[in-house]
């Protein structure tokens, strides 16, 4: 299992599960600052930071990440982040 959060409250929910369940957590660059990032490898967390913001991604941007997180954890279920804008 592997989560894609875009935005930082959804990152800090995945994170947790990751902590629990041992799964993996790729995060839009918006979601982690980089310090944050790094504490999280230091500590073993299996998360990747993209390079860019994911928030208000195209619809073919989303796509091109979710494809990327597909060529590293092929064969598992992805969760993707959504949540309603307010």
């Amino acid at each position: 299992m592997v989560f894609l959060a875009l935005k930082p409250a959804a990152a800090r929910e995945a994170i947790d599960l990751a902590r629990k369940f041992q799964c993996s957590v790729w995060v839009a660059s918006n979601a982690l600052n980089p310090e944050e990032f790094q504490h999280l490898v230091r500590d073993g967390i299996k998360v990747t930071r993209f390079a860019d913001s994911l928030n208000h991604a195209s619809s073919e941007a989303l796509a091109y990440a979710v494809a990327t997180v597909e060529e590293h954890h092929p064969n598992e279920t992805i969760w993707i982040q959504h949540s309603p804008e307010p």
